[in-house]
């Protein structure tokens, strides 16, 4: 469980702070803006287990991995990014997946900001930093708890990247609720255990999911009443 939490909040506060970078950079006008909006929601189309495959023997192979091949031009040992940081890995295998899906979701919010209101802002001499911070953040509020309580529901069920890249280890470093439930039953073939582990990875994600649900619900009703 403690990996599980972990590995959710990890993934899902991380890809929303890129999400959003990526979200106001493509909100902007610029060449090729069409392209690179392709390209960078392009992740979401690939399959986890495909993804965990190209990460774990195209990037990450200490020996013939690109990023290996990067440490060792600029000076460095190799290294074997999955073996000696496991969690750290599987969370960017996940985070590259999941970033354009909040991109997405913060990009429609950016793009149903009225003009008039930047406007206003700039009139009355509001910098970049004060616009984003009084004016765009606040409205981006409903957008955000909605990124964050979708990519919580889906993460908590992060399967294929970790049974491709890591198995569950080294050890038990990267093994998560799901992926336990997953062992119990493959590998001690044991069903009473992992069917009760299955109700209570159910339950915890009700929990998290009304919780996040309510708090959403409270946005949604105080910006109608505003």
């Amino acid at each position: 469980m403690v990996n599980t939490l972990i590995l959710t909040i990890g993934i899902v506060g991380i890809s929303l702070v890129l999400g959003l970078g990526l979200a106001l950079l493509l909100n902007r006008t610029f060449p090729l803006r069409g392209l690179s909006r392709s390209l960078l929601i392009a992740p979401i189309f690939v399959m986890p287990t495909v993804t965990a495959v190209v990460w774990k023997n195209l990037l990450m192979n200490p020996v013939f991995g690109l990023l290996s091949w990067l440490m060792n031009s600029l000076g460095f040992s190799r290294i074997d990014l999955l073996a000696q940081y496991p969690r750290q890995s599987i969370m960017a295998i996940a985070i590259w997946e999941w970033t354009p899906f909040m991109m997405l979701i913060l990009l429609a919010g950016l793009q149903g900001i009225p003009d008039e209101l930047l406007e206003a802002a700039r009139l009355d001499g509001a910098t970049s930093v004060g616009e984003f911070r009084f004016v765009v953040l606040p409205l981006l509020g409903l957008y955000i708890q909605l990124s964050i309580m979708l990519g919580t529901i889906y993460v908590l069920q992060i399967f294929g990247e970790i049974y491709v890249a890591t198995q569950g280890g080294p050890g038990t470093a990267t093994t998560t609720l799901p992926f336990y439930v997953f062992q119990t039953i493959s590998q001690a073939n044991d069903v009473g255990t992992s069917s009760a582990q299955g109700v209570l990875a159910v339950v915890l994600a009700s929990i998290i999911a009304a919780i996040l649900l309510r708090l959403l619900a409270k946005s949604v009703t105080k910006g109608v009443q505003i």
